[in-house]
Formats: C-alpha cells, sequence, structure tokens
C-alpha cells in the first residue's frame, strides 16, 4: 500500500516532465518486481536524454 503511494507521487511529478522522479519510479519498480515496468520509465527518462535512465535501462537489459 505505502509502495503504490509512493509510485502516486512519483508519477505526479514524472507528469510534470521531471526525469529524476521517472528513474526513481523506475527503480521502485524494479526492486518490487514489476520490471516490465520499470523498463518503460527507464526508457521514457532516456529519451529524454536523461544519463541514470540510460544508465538504468542499459543495466536492465543485461539482466
Amino acid at each position: 500500500v505505502k509502495v503504490e503511494k509512493a509510485l502516486d507521487l512519483f508519477f505526479n511529478g514524472a507528469a510534470r516532465g521531471s526525469t529524476l522522479v521517472m528513474v526513481n519510479a523506475g527503480l521502485v519498480y524494479w526492486e518490487i518486481g514489476k520490471k516490465d515496468k520499470g523498463v518503460r520509465t527507464y526508457k521514457r527518462a532516456a529519451k529524454l536524454n536523461d544519463p541514470a535512465g540510460q544508465c538504468n535501462l542499459g543495466i536492465s537489459y543485461l539482466q
């Protein structure tokens, strides 16, 4: 329940274009086992040229 609330808050920031929030949300998804959603979130940040999003996306493809 707390994780879902955190993700809701993350996506409020992501909707405003914060790539930092996108990367952090992707990490939360990854850690709770929702890896597909994590990858989609990393892709979104990576497309906006966020270095951490690009790095995490690359790492996710290796695993």
